[in-house]
């Protein structure tokens, strides 16, 4: 029988001076028969022989770990067999203990053959409650060795059922005996940043021994939190990491400790407010604010913070702000956080200042449609602020939130919003600052083009942005664009003219070399550096390389795509090697002769939408003529490819045709570059009825667009239009308007003089002497209006 067996083995395991192979193969013997054997103190003295063979020293440290093994395995089975009164002494027992551990310490080596042992052991040490035994005969020692053991078996990842073991074993120790030096090894595996398999064991010891250990752990934190004289350990500068952890996964063990956070936060050292700020809004965001609503007291004390007299405590308030505003935008203590966040913006301390513009920022990116988008123009006010290091982040900060913007109106995941198309007008005017030379207007002209909108956005979707954010523009913003527009096209004409003269340096003459320094000056001029980029264009002028400069003379066409461009400027770029030393100056360069800013792609997706609403004077259309009048006088040139849109738009009676779209007419028309618009009777005939019915603003332009495509200032179309206007006058009909036309037609026509003196004398007679007349005459605003 199993019983006969072990008994023989026992007192054969007695014999002197075995050698290992004997030893291993009794050992293993043994154990297959104690395994065939139930619970039973009957079998107290079949099993005797045995117990007593295995507390020899030779076999309990017996050099061999095969040999251990099996001593420790049929150790547990006669344990579990003659349990809860195995015939060991306290002393053999501790001696047990120590050879269990070490045969714990290799269960992290999962290929081990003998693994499946080693994980027998444990389990049955976890189902006899031999932790139990442990404390009872005081071995903490082994009770932390074991547990700092099984901490680091589980950093390499165990079975499941070997954790729960584990689990098992240390919630039975800490449910008899409760330590800081035990607190203080699951404390430690607890705050790892690696959150492995230890950092999970220690979790799962702490929800399931939440009871028991909360008066030890309170006690503890409370005195970290309280005591600055208590001495200071490893867990003791840990405790906010302690608290925090614990918080995720037994909160109700920190009932009594959390009010106590309020010292902290009120102490005068800014190391421990500063620590406390960072805890508070750790615990707001992993609750999801819940915390600021269960603990109010702490959590108003919180927000002085936010006034806090350090500056880096302020700052992590403000951190705390946008995490916590992240994990939860609703709800009252949302609100409150938001509302001292906003107040940072103010704050006298320029970096503080700068910190809450760009946590007002990225909470705006975080969630467009929710955050309350008033708050981003109080940020943009920031661009006012007295310290230039704050223009310039506050000026880099809206740039990205309005192109992260941009990118999600082109997706569909935000809609087009009043507030944030209010960054450009705003970014626009640090034009004017005379303080910092990155807001001149060629430095914003390349922000403008190359960093406000996402590079993808196609020219429709850029069109509608600049048409939605013109609206917002006063007169000193479109100043501030004239200037940038002009400016780039300085310097493409310039370019033009350079190229001329290069094409010429055959001759060599003195005179030619004179006059390309000279426009390489003119085109320095635009640019910040002025001394150190006129070395930039000697170099770049001394390349032998043609294509180099094609690449720039198709670069700044104005009939080039986005994509183009894009190609064109790769292109140019390659050529000159990243390696170089003036890569990035002809890589600005590139950019400012583009026209990435605004191309004629725009204009005829704004021209389109034009068309389609021109019976409906819009706010958008309003602001898409006003952007148009100031293309057309500086880049009139881009309008061509928008003939057909325009010969539309002006060929039938809108309620678009008002004082800009004439006005952008007459500069089309007088532009030196030829647009292909065909003097159709139908736009004449427009043209012909603002002259005789439309305001005085209106005729102004008309005429002139008149003056500019006809071929002849005695072209008979003047001739009769002459007779209209003076018929006009005979009857008494809009003689403002009749008389400020009169006087541009025999500006631009002065022949027309001689054809109708006689009448132009009786109308001026009439004035004087018929009432009536003088009346319409002298009270009309010709007098008060040009």
């Amino acid at each position: 029988s199993p019983g006969q067996v072990v008994s023989e083995v026992g007192k054969r395991l007695a014999q002197p001076r075995l050698g290992k192979d004997a030893l291993v193969k009794l050992l293993k013997q043994a154990e297959s028969a104690l395994s065939e054997l139930s619970q039973s103190s009957s079998l107290h003295d079949a099993l005797r022989p045995l117990s007593k063979s295995l507390v020899q020293n030779t076999l309990l440290s017996h050099k061999d770990k095969d040999v251990r093994l099996l001593v420790a395995v049929c150790f547990i089975e006669v344990m579990r067999i003659l349990a809860p009164d195995p015939p060991f002494t306290d002393e053999i027992f501790k001696e047990i203990f120590r050879l269990f551990i070490s045969e714990f310490s290799r269960l992290a080596d999962i290929g081990s053959p003998y693994l499946t042992r080693r994980m027998k052991i444990l389990e049955n040490v976890a189902a006899l409650r031999c932790s139990v035994i442990m404390v009872d005969t005081g071995c903490q020692d082994l009770v932390l060795d074991m547990a700092k053991i099984f901490f680091s078996a589980a950093k390499q990842g165990l079975q499941q059922c070997v954790h729960q073991a584990m689990l098992s074993i240390m919630t039975q120790i800490l449910n008899e005996k409760v330590t800081q030096p035990l607190l203080d090894v699951i404390f430690r595996n607890l705050v790892k940043e690696d959150k492995g398999g230890a950092h999970k064991l220690a979790v799962d010891i702490i929800q399931n021994c939440a009871e028991k250990l909360e008066h030890i752990v309170r006690i503890f934190l409370t005195s970290c939190i309280l005591s600055k004289d208590a001495p200071v350990n490893e867990h003791r500068k840990l405790h906010h990491k302690i608290i925090l952890e614990i918080f995720q996964c037994a909160p109700q063990m920190l009932f009594a400790v959390i009010p106590c956070l309020t010292h902290e936060l009120l102490s005068d050292q800014v190391d421990i407010r500063l620590e406390a700020v960072h805890l508070i809004g750790k615990l707001l965001v992993f609750s999801n604010l819940r915390f600021g609503q269960e603990n109010q007291i702490l959590f108003t004390e919180f927000l002085k913070r936010f006034s806090d007299k350090s500056a880096e405590v302020r700052i992590a308030a403000i951190d705390a702000a946008k995490a916590c505003y992240i994990a939860a935008s609703s709800g009252n203590v949302a609100q409150k956080v938001l509302k001292s966040l906003e107040g940072r913006l103010l704050d006298f301390d320029d970096k503080v200042r700068i910190r809450a513009v760009y946590a007002v920022c990225d909470l705006a990116k975080s969630n467009l449609s929710s955050f309350p988008s008033e708050l981003i123009l109080q940020a943009a006010e920031r661009l006012r602020d007295k310290k230039i290091s704050v223009r310039k982040n506050v000026m880099h900060k809206l740039v990205e939130l309005y192109r992260d913007y941009c990118e999600k109106c082109s997706k569909g995941t935000a809609a087009i919003n009043t507030h944030y198309e209010q960054i450009p007008a705003k970014l626009i005017v640090l034009c004017f600052d005379k303080d910092c030379e990155s807001f001149r207007p060629h430095n914003m002209g390349l922000i403008f083009a190359e960093e406000l909108f996402p590079s993808p956005l196609s020219p429709k979707e850029r069109a509608m942005h600049w048409v939605e954010f013109f609206s917002y523009f006063k007169s000193q913003h479109v100043k501030a664009l004239h200037a940038i527009f002009s400016q780039k096209r300085r310097l493409q004409l310039e370019l033009q003219a350079y190229l001329s003269l290069r094409a010429k340096k055959e001759e060599s003459s003195d005179e030619i070399q004179k006059k390309i320094c000279a426009s390489l000056r003119k085109m320095s001029a635009s640019f910040t550096d002025i001394s150190k980029v006129e070395d930039c264009f000697e170099i770049l002028h001394q390349m032998k390389d043609n294509n180099i400069f094609k690449d720039l003379t198709e670069i700044s066409k104005e009939g080039t795509t986005f994509a183009t461009v894009r190609s064109i400027r790769d292109s140019f770029l390659k050529r000159i090697g990243n390696k170089h030393q003036i890569y990035s100056f002809c890589k600005e360069l590139s950019t400012k002769l583009s026209h990435s800013l605004f191309n004629w792609e725009m204009i005829c997706a704004i021209l389109e939408v034009l068309f389609s609403c021109r019976n409906e004077l819009t706010h958008y259309a309003e602001s898409a003529c006003d952007l148009l009048l100031l293309v057309a006088m500086v880049f009139p040139s881009l309008f061509r490819g928008s003939e057909e849109y325009l010969l539309k738009l002006f060929s039938e009676d809108s309620v678009l045709i008002n004082e800009k779209s004439l006005q952008m007419l007459a500069y089309l028309a007088k532009s030196p570059c030829k647009l292909s618009i065909n003097f159709s009777s139908d736009v004449y005939l427009l043209l012909e009825q603002k002259c005789i019915e439309g305001t005085r603003a209106e005729s102004k332009y008309a005429i002139s667009a008149i003056a500019s495509l006809i071929q002849s200032p005695d072209d008979k179309k003047f001739a009769k239009l002459c007779k209209k206007v003076v018929g006009g006058l005979h009857d008494n009909h809009n003689i403002p308007t009749l008389l400020q036309s009169l006087g541009l037609i025999l500006e631009y026509s002065p022949s027309m003089y001689t054809s109708y003196d006689d009448q132009f004398i009786n109308f001026v007679q009439r004035v004087f002497v018929s009432p009536e007349v003088g009346n319409i005459f002298f009270s009309s605003d010709i007098w008060t209006k040009t």
